[in-house]
C-alpha cells in the first residue's frame, strides 16, 4: 500500500510508520517538522500544518489509505477530508476509549457504549475535560463526510518503546532502580496495549479496507495494576523492594475507583480483525531499554 500518515514522528505515529515500512509499504508523512524531524529519511515528508493542508500543493499525489494520528478537534478532520477525499479511498482515525461516558459499575465496554458530549462543540482547547468529547466529534465528522470506508480505532493506555509520556515508565523505572512502588488502587483493573500491536491492527484494517469502530486495548487477559507490576519486577529487577504510599498517579486513567470501567473495555471486534498481544514482559523490557537511551530522569 501507499499510505499517507498525518503526524507520524512521535510515539504512536512513529511506531505506526515503522511498522508500515517493515511491512514493505510506501509511506508519506504530513507534519510540521517540529518533532523528531530527522526520522524516516527514506519517506517523503510534506511539511505543513494539517490545518493548512488545503493550501498545500499536493500535485497529483494519491494514496491507498490515510492514517490520522493527529486529529484532536473537528475542524482538523474537516480540513483533511476536504483536501484528501479524492486522493485516497480508506481513512483510519486514531481515537480513544476516553470517548466513552463511564458510569459507576460499568464494565465490558463495547463499541456501542454511550459516548461523551460537550456543552460547547466549537471548543478547540484540548485538555482533560474536553479530550474525549472532542474525539467523539472528530469521529462523527469523519463518519458523516468521508465517502469511502472509515476505520475508527479507540486505543486504551498505549505503552512501549518511544513512550514520551512516562505514564507506565514511571513505575517501571522505579523497579529498575530497586523500588517497587505500590500505589493506592494497586488492585484495580488496568489495560495496556503495546504501540506495536496497535500498529499491526491498524495495518490489518487498512490492508483489508475494513470499516467500523474498534476498541484497541490489552493485554489479552484481564489484569490488575498490581499484577502488571509483578510481571515488571520479575522482568526488570526481582530484587526490587516493595514500598506502599500515596504516590503520584501518572497513569491518568483508572485512578477513580467509581469509574474504573474505562479499564474494562471489550476488544472482541479488534480481535476478529487480527489484534494480537505480545507478551507483556517483552513490552516492559523494551520500554525500559528505550527509556534508558534517552538520558533523562523521571518526569514525576
Amino acid at each position: 500500500m501507499n499510505i499517507l500518515v498525518l503526524g507520524g514522528t512521535q510515539f504512536v505515529g512513529r511506531t505506526m510508520v515503522q511498522t508500515f515500512l517493515e511491512g514493505g509499504h510506501q509511506v508519506t508523512l504530513l507534519h510540521r517538522g517540529n518533532t523528531n524531524p530527522g526520522l524516516f529519511p527514506e519517506c517523503e515528508h510534506i511539511l505543513t500544518d494539517r490545518l493548512e493542508i488545503g493550501k498545500t500543493d499536493l500535485g497529483a499525489k494519491k494514496w491507498d489509505a490515510v492514517a490520522d494520528v493527529s486529529g484532536y478537534f473537528p475542524r482538523a478532520i474537516r480540513t483533511a477530508v476536504d483536501a484528501l477525499q479524492d486522493r485516497a479511498e480508506h481513512y483510519l482515525f486514531i481515537s480513544t476509549i476516553s470517548t466513552y461516558k463511564i458510569s459507576p459499575g460499568d464494565s465490558n465496554i463495547r463499541e456501542d457504549h454511550a459516548l461523551l458530549t460537550l456543552d460547547d462543540p466549537t471548543v478547540e482547547v484540548v485538555n482533560g475535560e474536553t479530550y474525549g468529547g472532542l474525539k467523539v466529534l472528530c469521529e462523527q465528522e469523519l463518519q458523516n463526510s468521508w465517502r469511502g470506508p472509515v476505520s475508527i480505532v479507540r486505543p486504551g493506555l498505549i505503552v512501549g518503546p518511544h513512550d514520551h509520556t512516562d505514564r507506565l515508565t514511571y513505575w517501571l523505572e522505579h523497579i529498575r532502580r530497586g523500588e517497587k512502588r505500590l500505589p493506592v488502587g494497586v488492585d484495580r483493573p488496568l489495560q495496556v496495549i503495546d504501540a506495536r500491536d496497535l500498529a499491526n491492527l491498524c495495518l490489518n484494517l487498512m490492508n483489508n479496507k475494513v470499516a467500523g469502530v474498534f476498541n484497541a486495548v490489552g493485554p489479552g487477559s484481564p489484569m490488575t495494576f498490581g499484577e502488571i507490576l509483578d510481571i515488571a519486577q520479575k522482568t526488570i529487577n526481582p530484587e526490587a523492594v516493595e514500598t506502599s504510599g500515596d504516590y503520584p498517579k501518572p497513569l491518568d486513567m483508572g485512578d477513580d475507583a467509581e469509574h474504573q470501567g474505562i479499564m474494562q473495555v471489550n476488544w472482541d471486534a479488534a480481535k476478529e480483525q487480527g489484534l494480537r498481544h505480545r507478551p507483556l514482559a517483552d513490552t516492559i523490557r523494551d520500554a525500559v531499554a528505550w527509556f534508558q537511551t534517552q538520558g533523562r530522569d523521571l518526569k514525576f
